[in-house]
């Protein structure tokens, strides 16, 4: 895998698969009809193959310990702190993980483990190159970000995360309980330092093993991620989760073909239950550095929302020749009379 590109993808058809943009959902042996006419809707399958990168938290939650969830009436997101015992008998509380921090681990963990070179089905990662990693996306290596990143390293680590989805009048609820990592390896008195709040004193881990379901979920249908671009949102945790975003939506839309995302829409994938106007408030100066980092994405912004339009894939895949930023920007299509109308009736918002 060439240096400038990071993957991040989940097997079609894991325990349980969403099929958001059909209205088509399989959990095991069960197909559930989900409603097609909701206008705010998580895109679950989106959740799935980004191993639930929006679905963290974008700030530090004001309680260490508390639980954070995403919802939309059908489908909910729940990640969980935890409390662990170590063996000398303290209790060391372990908070969910949040920022940009946490979301570009996730991506280096799916990078390391798409490395082409990599044996198949070798679950471990180990953790010696990733300085590296850190600086090629923009993490200055200093006193102050390396124990941060460590920090949600350890939350990543310890978290869980639980997808319930409800079905039809006639179906049930389902659920499934997922974690990054099954096992790893730490140096001695690292936990402890981290139980007394001595990131100073915690070193990287050895090695992680991710879970089963993180494996298959990293390994297939992955979606390509630009790491030079994303270098330019590094410090943003909602410009990274615009940005894993529109790869993942872009190749998807057909040509002469356009989707709407109602702000509705946008505020349920990537905010926090707050106003519109709040939302957007956050919302556009990610959106402004997205397009300043990605601007190959053939994309405009409306009052309904944000219209993705078809993006030619060779244009697409500009982003990953690793050159100095010099590619200018695609030629936009001059915006024909009836297209925003289109956009409107194609996603039925």
């Amino acid at each position: 895998m060439s240096k400038t590109t990071t993957i991040i993808g989940a097997r079609r058809r894991l325990d349980f698969v969403a099929e958001s943009h059909t209205g088509l959902l399989r959990f095991d042996d069960f197909e559930l009809d989900l409603p097609e006419d909701e206008d705010a809707r998580l895109d679950v399958s989106f959740l799935h193959r980004s191993h639930c990168i929006a679905g963290l938290p974008v700030r530090e939650p004001k309680s260490p310990m508390s639980v954070f969830s995403k919802f939309d009436g059908r489908f909910s997101l729940t990640v969980h702190p935890t409390t662990i015992t170590l063996p000398e008998g303290d209790l060391c509380e372990i908070g969910v993980p949040w920022g940009a921090k946490a979301r570009l681990l996730i991506l280096w963990i799916a990078s390391k483990i798409n490395e082409p070179e990599r044996a198949s089905g070798d679950p471990w990662v180990e953790i010696g190159n990733i300085d590296e990693w850190l600086r090629e996306v923009g993490i200055v290596k200093n006193g102050k970000s390396v124990p941060a990143t460590k920090d949600q390293l350890i939350r990543l680590a310890f978290s869980s995360f639980t997808m319930i989805i409800k079905g039809g009048p006639d179906a049930g609820s389902y659920f499934q309980n997922n974690r990054l990592f099954q096992s790893g390896a730490f140096h001695n008195d690292d936990l402890e330092n981290y139980r007394k709040g001595n990131l100073g004193g915690v070193r990287w881990p050895t090695a992680l093993k991710l879970s089963n379901e993180a494996q298959q979920q990293l390994t297939s249908n992955a979606i390509p991620i630009p790491t030079g671009r994303l270098a330019e949102v590094s410090n943003n945790p909602t410009a990274i989760d615009l940005l894993v975003y529109l790869c993942y939506r872009l190749p998807l839309i057909g040509p002469n073909s356009s989707e709407l995302v109602t702000w509705k829409m946008l505020n349920t994938q990537f905010g926090s239950h707050t106003t519109i106007s709040r939302f957007k408030e956050q919302f556009l100066p990610a959106l402004k550095a997205v397009r300043a980092a990605y601007p190959e994405a053939n994309i405009d912004v409306t009052a309904e929302g944000l219209v993705l339009f078809y993006s030619d894939p060779a244009v697409l895949r500009r982003a990953f020749v690793a050159v100095t930023r010099t590619l200018e920007p695609p030629k936009r299509r001059r915006k024909p009379r009836n297209r925003f109308d289109s956009a409107t009736d194609h996603t039925g918002g």
